[in-house]
């Protein structure tokens, strides 16, 4: 048409507010939503992923979301074609349609496919606990009767609790190695660092042997007819201190026959795909539990195993190798020669709004009073709400900038000549204006991930493609120094390099390490100690054949990585002392981790360190001043600890900082008060 909005009009009347009227505008919306075209393709790559297809081929997108459309799905049997059935019932988004044409379709029953090592995927960490919670027989405790706070700890996931509206993962993340080699996603992957696998795997051990609670690890609440209580005794496998447990019982009335019970574990755990070799090895632990401990002692051991299995953690063929017994990835010497360095890079997702942060100061004459017009009244930085810092010898059309003032630390150590503002820069592959880049740009401009990715990469020409800026550092570094590529609670790509060199990156969490399989099944005997069953695990994650699945190969080596960085980073990690950067925000535990490390780059025995860090808060789309005040205060705050402890530490010389978002934000105000996504002033 002639005309267009720049934000979706509203037809709620602000003045005389009606409640029918705000449930007529949500309904209005969400006809739009559902009705747009990208909305098939949309949601069937999401169930996809969630049916175990992380790389959905185009064929199964085409279907469902044919099936979207038309609310129908017709099956033709592959061994009598005269046998048709049809599925939903003719109206668009018919669930019913959309599920069978993902059940039903070749790749979900064909046994070749589930052969292909780039087939299937990594599960979700919330999809394998309601796995183990149904397949095991999930069952209330009489004496709790309270719904909330069910869950407490982390297995990565849990329900409602999405850290911001941009999900758990990165939906186009691709792990380093054969994923990336392969042009293949993993986004489930992001999630796999060690702490989360080492809290996620005790979560899983300690609900089989304690059942549904907080205590040693677990991941249920400490709470009994609404008074929290502590852990107590579990001596008598009462589960009285939990709220459920699992009341999973053989079918099989011979306990003893190690075949039979596995057989069945196998089939309600992994779908029977448990390779052939670690079946074995799981029967073997089983008889071994059952003659010196007892029937429930080696069932406990069998399930135990079975969460650790590759099988149980992926949807790939597995194919191991136990004569090639996996060791973690090794690291290489330092060179003593050389003095330590290191670069934080902090990214702030959301797509900052720059202007909110250095701008023009009120004695910039002209050029403030243009910034103030366009920003408009709510928007513009005034007077009292800035602390002016000297621009002079930058080639600024003004000696005198201004800094929002909830981030007068950081002006202060700009005026110190340590910190510089970079300001319009950004992903582009040639000259656009706002009336040509849809055209002459080849990325998404305005998509969080996707500028995200650019910024990571900085490679505009696809030269590179699939490595990070930092990785690359890290490649060229990595020749003659000893390199530690560390990313806080999960990976990032930005430090992942060229695989020929495969540089470990290890993820570490910002609250430290948690003992992996500390305590026993109550009453174990030698062959069910968790000294005994940890031997197992790392048998049943071997090196494994060419052929075997890459998902399942990922996790096997991240979950050994997982244990050996446990166990060497939570005894180095035990002997720092605390550090005085505040820790009350996401940030502040995050820095406090990267000083720790710091202080233990002798005895990590690095001569450079990468580290990457994210936070989120960032995307304003209303309310911008009330939203980045409390963003702004903690990153001024948790800087100015950060150059404390380093200047104290005596590096803060050989220590770079650097802040970067996906993309600014638009110059001009919204409707709501906030800003929208932009790059260059647009």
């Amino acid at each position: 048409g002639t005309f267009s909005f720049r934000t979706p009009p509203t037809f709620y009347d602000i003045v005389n507010p009606e409640l029918i009227s705000a449930y007529q505008e949500l309904d209005a919306y969400m006809d739009h939503v559902f009705n747009h075209d990208n909305s098939p393709p949309f949601t069937c790559k999401a169930l996809l992923k969630h049916f175990g297809f992380s790389n959905p081929s185009p064929s199964q997108v085409f279907v469902c979301s044919q099936a979207f459309k038309t609310g129908i799905f017709v099956w033709t049997s592959p061994d009598n074609p005269g046998e048709v059935f049809s599925y939903g019932n003719g109206r668009r988004g018919c669930l019913r349609a959309i599920a069978a044409s993902i059940l039903l379709s070749q790749e979900s029953v064909s046994s070749t496919v589930d052969l292909d090592p780039s087939s299937g995927g990594i599960k979700e960490p919330l999809l394998k606990l309601t796995h183990l919670m149904r397949g095991l027989g999930f069952k209330r405790s009489l004496h709790h009767r309270r719904t909330d706070g069910m869950f407490s700890g982390t297995v990565g996931q849990s329900p409602y609790g999405i850290p911001d509206q941009f999900s758990f993962f990165s939906p186009d993340y691709s792990p380093g190695g054969a994923h990336k080699d392969s042009g293949l996603v993993s986004p489930e992957a992001e999630l796999l660092s060690t702490n989360q696998i080492v809290s996620s795997q005790n979560a899983y051990y300690m609900f089989v042997q304690l059942g549904l609670s907080a205590c040693f690890g677990g991941i249920g609440p400490r709470w009994d007819r609404g008074v929290f209580q502590s852990c107590g005794s579990w001596n008598d496998r009462s589960y009285r201190n939990a709220v459920a447990h699992l009341d999973f019982s053989p079918s099989s009335p011979d306990l003893s026959d190690s075949a039979e019970v596995i057989n069945e574990l196998n089939t309600i755990l992994t779908a029977s795909r448990l390779s052939v070799p670690n079946k074995a090895l799981i029967e073997s632990a089983y008889t071994s539990s059952y003659n010196d401990g007892g029937p429930e002692e080696a069932l406990q051991v069998a399930q135990v195993l079975m969460l650790t299995s590759p099988e149980y953690h992926t949807t790939n063929n597995v194919l191991p190798d136990h004569s090639q017994i996996r060791v973690p990835t090794p690291q290489p010497e330092k060179n003593e020669t050389v003095p330590y360095k290191a670069i934080i890079h902090l990214n702030l997702f959301g797509g900052m709004d720059s202007m909110s942060m250095l701008a023009p100061a009120p004695i910039c004459g002209a050029l403030f009073e243009e910034y103030k017009a366009a920003r408009g009244e709510l928007l513009y930085l005034s007077s009292d709400e800035i602390v002016t810092i000297d621009a002079s010898g930058s080639d600024q059309p003004c000696d005198t900038f201004a800094v929002n003032k909830h981030l007068a630390d950081l002006a202060d150590i700009y005026s110190d000549g340590d910190a510089i503002f970079f300001s319009n820069i950004g992903h582009l592959n040639s000259p656009v204006t706002k009336k040509n880049f849809n055209e002459e740009t080849t990325t998404q401009l305005f998509s969080h991930y996707t500028m995200r990715e650019e910024s990571f990469k900085v490679d505009a020409f696809g030269q590179r493609d699939g490595t990070g800026i930092l990785g690359r550092m890290g490649d060229i570094l990595g020749d003659y120094l000893e390199m530690g590529l560390i990313a806080i609670d999960r990976n990032s790509l930005n430090l992942i390099g060229d695989h020929n060199f495969n540089r470990k990156i290890d993820v570490i969490s910002r609250r430290g390490f948690d003992a992996f399989y500390s305590r026993d099944i109550v009453g174990a005997s030698s062959s069910g100690a968790s000294s005994t069953v940890k031997q197992f695990m790392i048998q049943l994650n071997s090196m494994t054949k060419d052929t075997s699945g890459i998902g399942a190969n990922l996790w096997s080596q991240t979950f050994v990585d997982a244990l050996n960085d446990s166990q060497s980073y939570g005894s180095m990690l035990a002997t720092v002392p605390s550090v005085a950067i505040p820790t009350s925000s996401m940030l502040g535990e995050q820095l406090a981790m990267v000083t720790k490390l710091i202080k233990l780059r002798d005895d990590r025995r690095v001569n450079r360190d990468i580290f990457a860090l994210t936070i989120g808060g960032f995307d304003q789309h209303n309310s911008l001043k009330d939203g980045l005040k409390p963003s702004f205060v903690d990153i001024n705050s948790k800087l100015k600890a950060l150059r404390d402890e380093l200047v104290a530490e005596g590096v803060w010389n050989d220590v770079t900082l650097v802040m970067t978002s996906e993309f600014g934000r638009s110059v001009t105000p919204n409707a709501s008060g906030g800003t929208d996504h932009g790059w260059g002033g647009n």
